[in-house]
């Protein structure tokens, strides 16, 4: 007879005392067997759902027969009758629970069934129009019902719970926000008798509130003004909202928190005008236009609308109407052309052309096409463009500005504009404080950014940090004085005075235009961030006159993202021919830029890859977005110049026409530049070269001492400089002779995506321990350079098979987590293993896995991924990986430090680092499999275990952690020494010492389970 401890020590199961949030007896909800409950109730009764006097329960992984397998996991209950449905605890360990006693195999009964909660975006219903209205729009006057999906309903369906004396149970709280930002708590419906929005007791699916009617007039007054109405669903389940929350503590959005929705509420008449307009002048087809109103209709007579750039449209109406905005170009930036109606009571309509954004009158959606503002994009600085000369950029400067008039128009787009391009600036060698910033308002207080809706309906503070490394850069605000005079500071004898010979670099995106009016009628202008009149924007002959000022530098390139901008050309450069400048535009003078076309392409030019580009992209997912080819020159010469990144964007921005007049929906890019500008060929290039780059070829892998067996998978990996554009061969050398071709010609990539080979060691190698061999990478083409690998030997592969436990964590290693993982072949990518791991020290055994390399990938919402690579040999290979939670706030600086991810071949090697410019190995204290936290800068790292023979060095380069930046892998494969290892000489320093020196090493992500 099998003991009962048995099944619970064989299965490594994590037994969990709960401890409770304290819950008055009087609120507690009773659960009766095989009721749903969810992650996030505190205060449950229980007792009825046990099976007799059980005060455990018991979890079977999905397919586990649980009659004759032992639990995967087992929590013991402290109280009975003051349950907690703890997130730590259930997370990934959703559906049904049975009542245990603690012997097994097999239960005593089912308990509960544990769902994860969800709260869908709250559906709008107009009963006037029989219409969803949700993100749209309806006429005061209508009733709107809220519709709410949950899978929450069932603790009212069910009949499987039941309330103790006291216990108010309703499970949704309703949300509506006005448009002065206010939150109501009750709505009037059609007999002005209020409703109380909070305490929704949702029992159906889907559910329907009570009515909303948006025409109440409770005290002669109408209640609701018309605008833009936010609506969204909390749960209120038993505490959920307050126990359920992200990893960084944020509410758990489509879980405890629905996602917002909107409703715009417009004056009875304004909503027919609107209709009279879509009918009369579109035809009644809104396709790829978008229409907007203002809310309220307006008095007459002569009605006048307010524009940007001090203009304005004036009607003739007699009497009062409605104004309606048609946008025939909405994903054009302004200035375009738009129309503005004016509706009377009667439907007769009146259209007056204009080209900007009204100043007086907020306009708000109605129909129509919704364009994106910007894609929500994590800065990453990969660092990974190099080219075939030594950058010198230390009389380089830049100067990005990106105005944005408003935070109804400063879309998400030109923070993205300005992020990337601070990123290609210090790619090529930029010192940061060489790079002015002025965008929008600064870092000034208050949402200043547009992030959803057309018009703007969402709004965020722009991040200051810009390439997603160390903490937030300075950045200034965007108004003409600003802008003005931070020109004006940079000439000679200015408090910010470039040097002598410098070569300048302004780029300007958001908005431009041309003035219609006034006496600078004609002159084209770029908006700054807010004032009014001619306080918003800066002429042409202003911008070119604070340049002009700049005597002492030795070039100027103006790249300009604006509508409008050629319209600059003629002054920069015609001003003063002789000087040498150069003008990059998107659009022609007569005529708009289109989102982000000409500025996606043009800075992926100059790059080399597009921003999607990051430090931890994969083959898989980022070939796409790296070596985009802009350098044409032949043979390549690893630098764009100006022209050919001019001629990269005309292809890849989607907006450009070859056509010099307007072409609707397009914009025609170009470039013009002074007769010296042209002959300077250096001043093309973001640079300046200084002479041949490092040519080079460092094989990482093997690094020497290694015992590779045949018949498995190893990673032949190595670091190219300057290389871009060649490939390489792979070569096996076995006591100095050539023995085959691991990878012939043509060859493959010197610089990747990867610079790596996965290469499956053949069964005819040689395996005597007389036999050493190396691994050469060599250019396929003159010149030619070589790496050589270490020497390293090959046995014979293991008989027996291996498997690989996974064992999960949160940061500070005081729980654990279920994450979702994947094992695959590096070979291949086949899936050999996938799943989720339990939240517990069980972790997860995979099934037999034949001796190689493997990927292992875990992602879970909320947490950084892991993607690491793990020889796994005969026996079973344990590892702990620990999550980083990532933080919610854009503004929240990133850590002072990056990681090195250090494992080894046997794991349990003490880890020594030392700065390359350093004579001093430290002692980390610790072993692999371990990410060491380092300060940014170049580093030296090495392992040593007792009876190995000390590891070769590695250098590396850290840098600092992001979202989308995984550790620096590195791995040593140890060889058996014939003797002991000797201790650590007296040069190694004891750990204290390294903060002193280092700052401090941290531990983090992933620890050798013990």
């Amino acid at each position: 007879m099998i003991s009962k401890s048995f099944f619970q020590v064989m299965a490594g199961v994590f037994l969990i005392c709960l401890f409770l949030p304290a819950v008055s007896a009087s609120t507690r909800t009773e659960i009766f067997q095989g009721a749903e409950v969810f992650i996030g109730e505190q205060g449950l009764d229980i007792t009825t759902a046990m099976y007799g006097g059980d005060t455990q329960i018991a979890w079977w992984a999905s397919g586990a027969d649980v009659n004759t397998t032992a639990p995967s996991k087992i929590i013991f209950i402290g109280s009975l009758n003051n349950f907690y449905v703890a997130p730590s605890d259930f997370v990934g360990y959703t559906g049904i629970w049975y009542s245990f006693d603690g012997t097994g195999p097999g239960p005593d009964a089912i308990a509960f069934v544990v769902s994860d909660p969800y709260l869908e975006p709250v559906k709008i219903w107009d009963e006037d129009t029989g219409t969803y209205v949700t993100d749209s729009h309806a006429g005061r006057g209508d009733h709107l019902i809220f519709n709410i999906s949950t899978n929450m309903y069932s603790v009212f369906a069910s009949g499987d719970r039941a309330n103790m004396p006291g216990d108010v149970d309703e499970n949704i709280d309703l949300k509506v926000r006005d448009p002065t930002g206010a939150i109501y708590t009750a709505l009037f419906d059609t007999s002005i008798t209020q409703w109380t929005l909070t305490g929704q007791r949702v029992d159906a699916l889907p559910y329907a509130s009570s009515r909303w009617y948006t025409g109440a007039q409770s005290l002669g007054p109408y209640d609701y003004d018309p605008g833009t109405y936010t609506v969204w669903a909390e749960s209120t389940l038993n505490s959920m909202k307050d126990n359920y929350k992200r990893p960084d503590g944020a509410d758990y959005t489509g879980k405890t928190v629905s996602s917002l929705t909107t409703v715009t509420i417009f004056d009875s008449p304004v909503q027919i005008a609107i209709q009279d307009v879509i009918d009369d002048e579109l035809g009644g087809v809104t396709t790829g236009v978008t229409v907007s109103a203002y809310p309220l209709t307006v008095p007459g007579p002569n009605t006048q609308v307010n524009v940007w750039g001090g203009n304005s449209v004036q009607f003739a109406n007699a009497g009062a109407c409605s104004l309606v905005l048609v946008d025939r170009a909405p994903e054009a930036n302004w200035e375009h052309p738009v129309s503005y109606y004016c509706v009377d009571a009667t439907g007769s309509s009146e259209k007056q052309d204009a080209s900007a954004p009204a100043t007086d009158y907020q306009f708000l959606y109605s129909d129509g096409k919704t364009p994106s503002p910007g894609e929500v994009w994590q800065p990453d600085d990969p660092y990974v463009w190099t080219q075939a000369c030594v950058n010198d950029c230390s009389n380089n400067y830049a100067v990005l500005i990106s105005g944005g008039n408003d935070r109804n128009n400063n879309y998400r787009r030109y923070w993205n504009d300005i992020a990337f391009m601070y990123i290609n600036l210090k790619e090529y060698g930029y010192d940061p404080t060489h790079i002015t910033v002025m965008m929008s308002d600064g870092d000034g207080p208050g949402a200043d950014r547009c992030i959803a809706g057309y018009p703007c309906t969402q709004y965020d503070d722009s991040p200051r940090n810009l390439d997603g490394t160390g903490g937030n850069e300075t950045v200034l605000d965007a108004s003409r004085t600003t802008i003005l005079n931070t020109l004006e500071s940079m000439k000679p004898g200015g408090s910010k005075a470039l040097p002598a010979g410098a070569n300048l670099i302004v780029f300007t995106t958001a908005h431009g235009g041309v003035l219609t009016s006034g006496a600078n009628a004609g002159r084209h202008i770029i908006y700054a961030w807010g004032g009014t009149g001619d306080g918003q924007y800066i002429l042409d002959t202003e911008l070119v006159a604070k340049l002009n000022q700049l005597t002492q530098v030795n070039s100027i390139t103006l790249i300009m993202e604006n509508c409008n901008s050629g319209g600059f050309k003629d002054e920069f450069i015609g001003s003063l021919p002789a000087r040498n400048r150069k003008i990059l535009y998107a659009a022609a003078g007569d005529e708009p830029s289109w989102g982000n076309g000409f500025s996606n392409a043009l800075t992926t030019a100059f790059a080399g890859h597009t921003r999607w580009y990051t430090s931890s992209c994969q083959p898989s997912t980022c070939s796409a977005e790296y070596d985009k080819g802009a350098d044409t020159s032949n043979p390549g010469d690893e630098r764009v110049s100006a022209t050919e990144a001019i001629g990269y964007a005309r292809l890849n921005d989607p907006f450009y026409t070859a056509n010099a007049g307007p072409v609707p929906g397009k914009e025609h890019s170009d470039m013009a530049m002074t007769s010296l500008a042209a002959s300077d060929t250096a001043s093309q290039y973001m640079s300046t070269c200084t002479g041949a780059a490092t040519r080079s070829i460092t094989v990482r892998n093997p690094a020497g001492g290694e015992n590779w067996a045949r018949e498995t998978t190893r990673m032949i990996n190595w670091n190219a400089q300057g290389l871009t554009g060649r490939n390489v061969t792979i070569k096996l050398y076995k006591s100095g002779a050539w023995n085959r071709d691991i990878v012939p010609l043509p060859g493959v990539s010197a610089t990747g995506p990867p610079m790596s080979y996965t290469w499956l060691l053949p069964a005819d190698l040689a395996t005597s321990t007389s036999d050493v061999y190396t691994i050469k990478v060599q250019t396929v083409d003159t010149p030619t350079v070589t790496g050589t690998s270490g020497v390293f030997r090959i046995s014979v592969k293991p008989t027996t098979n291996g498997q690989l436990k996974i064992i999960t964590k949160n940061e500070a290693g005081t729980s654990y987590l279920a994450v979702p993982f994947t094992v695959t072949t590096v070979m291949d990518g086949a899936v050999v293993a996938s799943g989720t791991t339990p939240a517990s020290s069980a972790g997860f055994t995979t099934a037999a896995l034949t001796p190689g390399t493997y990927n292992i990938s875990l992602t879970r919402d909320g947490y950084y991924p892991i993607n690491a690579i793990q020889y796994i040999g005969s026996g079973t290979t344990t590892k702990t990986y620990k999550l980083i939670a990532i933080p919610s706030d854009p503004n929240t600086d990133t850590p002072p430090f990056g990681g090195v991810d250090v494992s080894s071949g046997p794991d349990g090697a003490t880890i020594l680092v030392k700065k390359t410019t350093d004579t001093v190995w430290m002692n980390t204290d610790m072993e692999t499999d371990t990410v060491v936290l380092l300060p940014p800068g170049d580093y030296d790292i090495k392992v040593v275990k007792d009876g190995y023979l000390d590891s070769v060095i590695q250098t590396l380069t850290v840098e600092s952690m992001t979202l989308t930046r995984e550790p620096v892998k590195v791995y040593f494969d140890l060889t058996l020494a014939e003797y002991p290892s000797p201790e650590f000489p007296s040069a190694f320093l004891p750990a204290a010492m390294i903060i002193g020196l280092l700052g401090a090493v941290l531990l983090i992500h992933r620890t050798r389970e013990q």
